[in-house]
Formats: C-alpha cells, structure tokens, sequence
C-alpha cells in the first residue's frame, strides 16, 4: 500500500512524471511540424522536458512548425534531475505564439518570455508552479 507522503508515493509519482515527459517528448518528435536541433532533441528524445513547455509545443504546432533551437536548465536544476523549463524556438507563424498563450490556463503560461536575436522567442516556466501531477 502506498500511503501519501511516503518515499514510496513519492517514487512512484516521480516515475509517473518521466514516463509522462518521455512519452511528451517522443510524440513531440513524432511530429512533422516539430523539429529540434540536436541539443533540444536529445532533452525532448530523454523525456528532460518540463510539460508545461511540452504542452505549449504541442499546442503551437498545431497552428505552425515549431523549431526548438535551444534548452536550457541551470546547474543546479540539471544537478537535482530536475526537467528543462527554458526553450528557444522559431514559429513559421510568428503570431501564433500570441494565440496560443491567450488560451493558456495559467498554470501552463510561461512565466517569462524574451526575444532574442532573429526574431526567436524565449520561453520560461517557472519552478513551482506546474500544475499538480506535472513537472
């Protein structure tokens, strides 16, 4: 029996939650409107991916192709296992980043997005804020 707050609870829902983002990740790369240069496809392919980002990816590429150029997670995130929360990607519609976040709830809306140079945009989530069941 698992009992809430237990180590074993908290194994099996971390379990969960990498089966959840490795699964994300290979259906975001099954995905002919979603491609990744080799440093964001091996965190998408390793289930490394925070769902919030994978759920905005997922949701973007059904309005344009999405190109995930770059991830990032600082040292001592990447150091504690935790997923990546920072993703640069172009849109081949650029305005459909605007769409999308207006449908976001909350919990799944960047906490911070940039744009950086050639007219990519920086997306970051958070720590501390997914949404029960998601990290």
């Amino acid at each position: 029996m698992i009992v809430p707050g237990s180590a074993s609870s908290l194994e099996a829902r971390l379990a969960r939650d990498t089966h959840d983002r490795l699964a994300a990740g290979r259906a975001l790369l099954a995905n002919p409107r979603v491609t990744a240069d080799p440093g964001p496809h091996a965190v998408l392919r390793a289930g490394q991916l925070d769902m919030r980002a994978a759920a905005v990816l997922a949701l973007l590429a059904t309005k344009t192709d999405v190109h995930v150029t770059r991830v990032a997670l600082d040292k001592p995130e990447a150091t504690a296992g935790r997923p990546v929360r920072t993703v640069t990607l172009s849109l081949r519609i650029t305005s459909a980043l605007a769409q999308t976040l207006r449908t976001l709830p909350v919990a799944y809306a960047p906490s911070h997005i940039s744009a950086p140079v050639g007219g990519s945009r920086e997306l970051t989530w958070s720590v501390g804020l997914a949404p029960p069941g998601l990290s």
